[in-house]
């Protein structure tokens, strides 16, 4: 073989090789692309759906329909209630424990409601309370409100008091007005895991459930009895330390 022949057949290879290396690296870059995508797409698109609920509210009482939207967002949802494509209000909740909110429609002897409800549970600490209201002469009116705050650290040196009665009366009250409710917006997980279990818009206390051997429901019994049970279970549970509840 010639030197003239040997070149030639030099340079093909190294052509070649070259254009080998250059389809490897373009085959990467494009699957490196396609799996980006595949990563961002359903994100996308979930930031983009949107619900649009077939109800109809008259929450500012004018005598004219509402439109009900579920829009999900970064890390939450957003409610949104337009009337002729005009805001009448936007709620906002997130999944994470301190932006969790719950929205219902709530509807009263033919009278429409927005119904929030926070069960706030935080280190042993209960605060949970309601709002009925209504958006009429371009504002919002609160109707109705109620709330309670307990303590279920039994035996702790700063244990805030744990009322049975008033709490069962307080979740008896929520719960009738859950009766008349259709859920619009819930991020609260421990609230929608509650609802999911019931099979209804009920909350039954999911932090009673948590507590076996030394505490378990009986189902055959009221929320107020297995409350009462409840502050029994864990004041015995705290006397062995040499402490109890007030």
């Amino acid at each position: 073989m010639n030197k003239s022949r040997t070149k030639k057949h030099d340079n093909k290879k190294k052509w070649y090789f070259l254009t080998v290396q250059m389809l490897i690296a373009i085959y990467f870059l494009c699957a490196c692309a396609d799996k980006e995508q595949a990563s961002t797409q359903p994100l996308s698109e979930k930031l983009n759906e949107e619900t649009v609920r077939e109800l109809a509210p008259d929450l500012n009482r004018n005598g004219i329909t509402e439109e009900v939207r579920l829009i999900e967002i970064e890390n939450g949802q957003e409610l949104q209630i337009l009337e002729n494509g005009e805001l009448v209000d936007r709620e906002t909740g997130y999944y994470a424990h301190a932006g969790q909110t719950s929205i219902f429609l709530c509807t009263l002897d033919g009278e429409d409601y927005l119904l929030r409800y926070h069960p706030t549970m935080y280190q042993g600490v209960g605060s949970y309370g309601y709002s009925l209201c209504v958006f009429t002469d371009d504002k919002e009116t609160v109707d109705r409100w109620n709330e309670i705050d307990f303590d279920i650290n039994f035996g702790s040196p700063v244990h805030n008091g744990f009322d049975p009665e008033a709490i069962a009366v307080f979740m008896d009250e929520i719960n009738d007005l859950f009766s008349h409710s259709v859920q619009l917006l819930n991020t609260a997980s421990d609230l929608s895991d509650t609802f999911e279990r019931e099979g209804r818009l009920y909350d039954s206390l999911w932090w009673l459930d948590i507590w076996e051997p030394e505490f378990v429901r009986d189902e055959s019994k009221s929320l107020r009895e297995n409350l009462e049970e409840f502050r029994t279970a864990m004041t015995a549970v705290a006397e062995p330390d040499g402490l109890s509840i007030n």
